[in-house]
């Protein structure tokens, strides 16, 4: 089977669809084409992009502003100029190519989802579109198309999807992580961090709640709290850190994605502070290298991190939170987040993925 697979920011930028694309393309046993407006994917759609240009101005007005807000809230897709340019050239572009392919599958957001559902009914293809983000109006509207597969990431997203849209095939498929790659005997990074060590490796942004985290590590008075990756709040998360907490505050910036087992393995343990955080791949890759995590106690957090962490009924609590760092680092956690992201292997993943396709097949 040959596969069309667009991801429009592939090569370009790296979260978590593009890692979920990588991870996917190249352990599945089929053909797949990724389609990108970098040349990170094997067919390049010369458009606007996120990171650079008219794109750039683009997706931080929408982004950032009231109008982007209201299309994502009550619309259910981003109006963005770069999403829009992509659809346009990779619409004639995979027209002109869809006979050679046996299925077309969407790991980008609408604009994606609606080309590759449109194309498909229009030339009689299995879609597939797989959904990376929460509980939404865009997950609705994407579902609304009727994909021969709409893959979400969990079994409670599952669930909302077949209550609101009854005639979507829809599939909980989480992602995963390179065990192989995230693992224990990675070596942690040298430096003089006084322990307890924290670590957050979420986006700075607001919903993810780090302030949550530096005000615990104050009130726990030790300890270091290391803070990676890249975000609008960059700049007042490393003053309130820097205010609050010294010399004990570490910002490493964005870190390359293969630096990152190495930076877990130094924590002695992650806390996600996250708002309705959608998955968490982090968690995973966390627990991958034995490092236990701290999250707000929910539905989907219990599934993922069982007993490879400790979960909090209000993680907004600082008194709470920094009761619960202290008691992580004094509790025996064995092996049983190693186990527990065993659970979410890449290559297990994967098998769902083939196991889907091939009832696509048969359809």
């Amino acid at each position: 089977m040959r596969i069309a697979m667009l991801c429009p920011y592939y090569g370009s930028i790296e979260r978590g669809t593009e890692n979920t694309t990588r991870q996917i393309s190249k352990r599945l046993k089929h053909d797949v084409d990724i389609f990108s407006a970098s040349h990170g994917g094997k067919i390049v759609v010369s458009s606007l992009t996120k990171n650079k240009g008219l794109g750039r101005i683009s997706n931080a007005f929408f982004d950032n502003s009231m109008l982007g807000g209201f299309f994502r809230k009550y619309v259910g897709f981003n109006p963005n100029l770069e999403d829009i340019s992509f659809y346009l050239k990779a619409e004639r572009m995979l027209e002109s190519l869809v006979s050679e392919y046996d299925l077309l599958w969407s790991n980008g957001e609408f604009w994606c989802a609606n080309l590759i559902t449109h194309l498909g009914k229009k030339y009689k293809k299995p879609t597939l579109l797989f959904f990376g983000g929460g509980k939404s109006q865009m997950m609705l509207e994407e579902a609304k198309m009727l994909p021969s597969l709409f893959v979400v990431l969990t079994p409670e997203m599952e669930t909302w999807v077949r209550l609101k849209v009854p005639k979507c095939n829809v599939k909980c498929i989480p992602c995963g992580a390179d065990l192989k790659m995230f693992n224990p005997k990675v070596k942690p990074i040298l430096g003089s961090f006084e322990h307890p060590i924290v670590l957050s490796s979420s986006a700075l942004i607001k919903s993810k709640r780090i302030n949550l985290i530096i005000d615990a590590m104050e009130k726990l008075g030790k300890g270091s709290l290391i803070v990676t990756n890249k975000g609008p709040l960059e700049k007042q998360i490393i003053s309130y850190g820097l205010k609050k907490l010294g010399k004990n505050f570490h910002y490493l910036k964005e870190l390359n994605y293969t630096d990152m087992p190495m930076i877990y393995n130094t924590a002695d343990v992650m806390v996600l502070a996250s708002e309705n955080e959608p998955f968490g791949m982090t968690i995973i890759e966390s627990m991958a290298c034995n490092t236990p995590v701290i999250a707000q106690r929910d539905k989907t957090r219990e599934w993922i991190v069982g007993d490879g962490g400790l979960l909090l009924k209000d993680i907004t609590n600082i008194d709470v939170l920094a009761d619960v760092i202290d008691y992580s680092i004094h509790t025996t956690f064995r092996n049983m987040p190693r186990k527990q992201a065993k659970k979410f292997d890449w290559d297990k993943i994967v098998k769902q993925y083939e196991g889907a396709i091939g009832e696509l097949k048969n359809v």
